[in-house]
C-alpha cells in the first residue's frame, strides 16, 4: 500500500507476534497481509479513502498484539470477542474498520483463503449465510 495513505503508522510487528496470533487462533495469515504487518503494525488512514459499498471512509488498520490508540483494538482482542460470540466464523480475520464502524475481514480457510470481505454491521445476520453475496470485495489483501 502507498505510505501516503496513512496519517499515523507504527513500526512493524515482530514475526513472533504474528506466529503467536496464528497459533492461538489456528490460522495462517496470507503472505500479503503478513508482509504489511511486518512493515507496519496497524495505521490510521488519511480521511477520504473510500472503497466500501456505503462510501464510508476507511479509518484504521487494527494492530497485532499492542494497541497504539485507545479506540483502536488489536486483532487479538477482536478475535477473542469473535471466539466468544461465535456469530461470524473464525475463518474471517478482522483487520480494518471504517467511519461507520463496519469491518473488513480476510478469509483464512481453504475454501476462500485470502479473499477480503466487508461486513455491514446492520446486515450482520445475513453475512454468515452467503458471504460471497453479502460482503465479498476483493480476491486478496
Amino acid at each position: 500500500m502507498n505510505d501516503m495513505l496513512f496519517q499515523i503508522t507504527n513500526p512493524g510487528v515482530e514475526e513472533k507476534a504474528i506466529q503467536l496470533l496464528e497459533d492461538q487462533f489456528h490460522f495462517q495469515m496470507s503472505w500479503d497481509m503478513k508482509s504489511f504487518y511486518l512493515k507496519q503494525n496497524g495505521a490510521i488512514l488519511s480521511s477520504g479513502i473510500k472503497i466500501d459499498p456505503e462510501a464510508c471512509s476507511l479509518s484504521f488498520f487494527h494492530p497485532i498484539d499492542r494497541q497504539y490508540q485507545m479506540h483502536v483494538l488489536t486483532i487479538n482482542k477482536l478475535l477473542d470477542w469473535k471466539n466468544m460470540d461465535g456469530f461470524i466464523p473464525m475463518c474471517y480475520i478482522p483487520f480494518c474498520s471504517d467511519e461507520a464502524d463496519d469491518s473488513y475481514y480476510i478469509r483464512v480457510d481453504k475454501e476462500g483463503y485470502g479473499k477480503v470481505y466487508y461486513i455491514f454491521s446492520e446486515f450482520l445476520d445475513e453475512f454468515p449465510e452467503d458471504p460471497d453475496g453479502n460482503g465479498y470485495i476483493a480476491g486478496c489483501f
